[in-house]
């Protein structure tokens, strides 16, 4: 509930970074996770300065530096100057705490001693220019306070008994509390990202891979057909045979570049993408369109349905490396004259399911296992001898995950029920 709650409210804040991608994710968490916790105990330090220091001046400047402190992180809604917000948001505390402190006994106050936490906090969420600009601000106010001090300045002390009990409390556990979950959080989220990396690094070097090996097969191919050619003054056959091969090897070769690039474009150099609102129809259409004359020479056809939704996605890469690949990878491993059904579902308000059905050959156990992985080849002739790249389910599920959807795959290979279902889930509009 808790964990829902604060994701609910870090995407209201975080909305427009997010879109602009103009701000480290983890600046944002830190920050705002930062305002709840150092919020709490600067209400509670205003609280305390109203009801048990007998001037009204840490109270009133305790409760305006708070709601400052609290609405800080909707500064992100208007600008992405992660060190102003910080400063913002801590600035205020040390103003806060400065003030309670000089009511307090000033240099021999303990609330001082939270000056020590301000530039921690700074370099967390904002790195070094805000970690030095905030431990030169608490320096020159605590040195302030020092000077005062051994000059013989007596500071207020207006604080009750009883206030100066909850003070100390406040600080003592409020201390442990803050810096533990501040630097907790900032690792997990270290961590995190540094797996996502990992991971991105290791799924490229293996796409790689795949990509070298489809290409030089692919060049393989065009080189044969090449020297078929040197024979056309003893057989014309070869002409055509290696027109066609060439013609399919370049076509192969310009396809799974396109759509390796596609993916290192928007998922390598973590670009966003622009999601509008279309027609999930259209696509469909779109795309069966694409495939016609591979489906009309096998004598394929398509059972559509009626129903439309819009859904946000961006559709070139819905359309030619989603659906493109999976209804042709149905036709390749459909037998001359099957019908291959595609419905559409809303599953609830913000999401709709499709599903592609055919009654092909079926996907084997093996292939299954590997058929999302980049490290294996898992290209395999049609059942009309139709050759593949084997990168088509790689680049579909990666594709689909990068439209905020999923792409998940149920096969059979038994002969009185073999078949393939492609279960793909979008975002409604």
């Amino acid at each position: 509930m808790i964990r829902k709650v604060y994701y609910n409210l870090f995407h209201r804040v975080a909305h427009y970074r997010l879109r602009a991608n103009d701000v480290d994710v983890r600046s944002i968490h830190t920050h705002l996770l930062s305002t709840i916790l150092t919020g709490l105990l600067m209400w509670a330090y205003a609280f305390t300065a109203f009801y048990t220091i007998s001037s009204p001046v840490p109270g009133i400047v305790g409760f305006i530096t708070s709601i400052i402190h609290l609405f800080s992180p909707l500064l992100f809604l208007v600008s992405n100057n992660v060190i102003l917000i910080t400063l913002v948001m801590l600035i205020s505390g040390v103003i806060h705490q400065g003030t309670f402190s000089y009511y307090t006994g000033g240099y021999e106050s303990h609330i001082l001693i939270w000056y020590g936490i301000i530039p921690m906090l700074a370099g967390i969420i904002a790195g070094l220019k805000t970690l030095i600009i905030t431990s030169i601000t608490v320096f020159i106010i605590s040195g302030a306070y020092f000077v005062l001090h051994l000059s013989g300045f007596e500071f207020p002390y207006l604080i009750t008994k009883e206030g100066w009990i909850i003070a100390q409390s406040l600080l003592v556990f409020g201390w442990i509390i803050v810096s533990t979950s501040v630097v907790a959080y900032f690792l997990f989220l270290n961590k995190k990202i540094e797996d996502k990396l990992n991971q991105q690094k290791e799924k490229s070097d293996n796409l790689l891979q795949v990509l070298l090996h489809d290409i030089s097969n692919q060049v393989q191919v065009i080189g044969v057909s090449s020297k078929l050619l040197n024979h056309v003054n003893t057989d014309c056959r070869f002409i055509n045979m290696g027109r066609e091969n060439i013609s399919n090897g370049c076509k192969n070769v310009n396809s799974v570049i396109h759509s390796v690039r596609s993916i290192y474009i928007y998922e390598k150099q973590n670009r966003n993408i622009d999601l509008k609102p279309i027609s999930l129809l259209e696509c469909i259409n779109d795309a069966t369109r694409s495939i016609e004359k591979m489906s009309r020479e096998k004598e394929v056809s398509f059972d559509l349905p009626s129903q439309d939704f819009i859904i946000s996605s961006e559709p070139n890469l819905l359309i030619q490396q989603v659906f493109v690949n999976l209804l042709s990878n149905s036709v390749k491993f459909s037998k001359r004259g099957k019908r291959i059904k595609i419905n559409f579902q809303q599953l609830h308000e913000n999401k709709v399911y499709i599903s592609i059905s055919d009654q092909g050959i079926g996907i084997p156990k093996e292939i299954l296992r590997n058929l999302f992985n980049s490290n294996t080849i898992t290209t395999r002739l049609g059942t009309e001898n139709e050759k593949g790249t084997g990168l088509g389910m790689l680049i579909a599920k990666s594709i689909c995950e990068l439209l905020e959807g999923k792409l998940e795959v149920h096969t059979s290979t038994e002969e009185d029920r073999s078949g393939t279902q492609y279960n793909i889930t979008l975002p409604l509009a």
